[in-house]
């Protein structure tokens, strides 16, 4: 975790990657000019009131979906906080395949939460069981191909787990995103994996982790493969359909809690690029 800075002026300003990852964001403004703040979607009007932030800490629950800006009425202050140091994912390109009724209903939904597993009890258009598979890109990630890791680590924030399942998790192989080849079930499956691999097999919980260190090493060696280049992932049940049952598992897509955290040999983090080609 890093520390962001910004000094605000009468115009909404966003707070770049603030880390909060509990929903919990932590603000300390040094100065006693009149700063106020604002929870929204996207940049506010400026005609939108906020409400007033004292000088000194404070601390305050993030809406969900929602990104915090501050702005300076009067006088002169400093806003820090805590700065997110993952890669999260590329929110509109995530999502999964899917395949039912005997292989004649298949497709790909992107731009939605990452759904892994079998399901024989939801109704569908065809007939159960369905089998899908999850599609995760990320942003930038800002691991050149020379870099020397320490060890990467992808964290999922669970909105939906079965027990007793094992999800194999690949890399793909590839220096750009694939996101626009992903439209349907039999273009994900044939899109180039990793050799390596890792299996997650927890109890049911809100958070699950994965050291993906080897993954991130294999793509680094990916030819054309730069700092813009994104984390690639596709997600398998290892199982196989229960009668009646939907043992589906649901990661966010949109949390903060969904992402992968690089550090590298040196104890530094990753640098990515800067923007226009493909950073933040």
């Amino acid at each position: 975790m890093g520390t962001g800075t910004l000094t605000p002026d009468s115009d909404w300003a966003e707070l770049t990657d603030p880390d909060y990852v509990n929903r919990l964001l932590t603000i300390i403004v040094d100065g006693t000019g009149a700063v106020e703040m604002l929870f929204e979607v996207t940049l506010p009007a400026a005609g939108a009131t906020g409400w007033p932030l004292v000088e000194g800490t404070q601390i305050f629950v993030v809406p969900e979906g929602k990104r915090p800006y501050v702005r300076l009425n009067s006088g002169a202050a400093d806003v820090y906080y805590p700065k997110f140091d993952g890669i999260t994912c590329d929110i509109v390109n995530c999502g999964h395949t899917y395949n039912g009724d005997g292989g004649s209903d298949h497709d790909a939904v992107l731009d939605a939460n990452i759904e892994v597993g079998f399901d024989d009890l939801s109704v569908r258009s065809g007939a159960n069981p369905y089998e899908l598979r999850g599609y995760l890109i990320t942003t930038a990630a800002g691991v050149a191909a020379a870099d020397t890791l320490h060890a990467a680590v992808l964290s999922l924030r669970v909105l939906r787990m079965a027990a007793s399942r094992t999800v194999r998790i690949y890399g793909l192989k590839y220096n750009a995103s694939q996101a626009s080849s992903v439209t349907d079930w039999s273009a994900l499956n044939s899109l180039t994996k990793t050799t390596a691999f890792v299996d997650i097999a927890e109890p049911p919980m809100d958070l699950l982790q994965a050291d993906i260190t080897a993954i991130v090493e294999e793509l680094q060696a990916v030819s054309g493969w730069t700092t813009s280049s994104p984390i690639q992932l596709i997600l398998i049940d290892q199982g196989s359909a229960v009668t009646d049952e939907d043992t589906r598992f649901i990661f966010s897509r949109e949390s903060q809690q969904t992402n992968v955290t690089i550090l590298m040999a040196d104890g530094s983090g990753p640098s990515p690029p800067d923007p226009g080609i493909g950073g933040p």
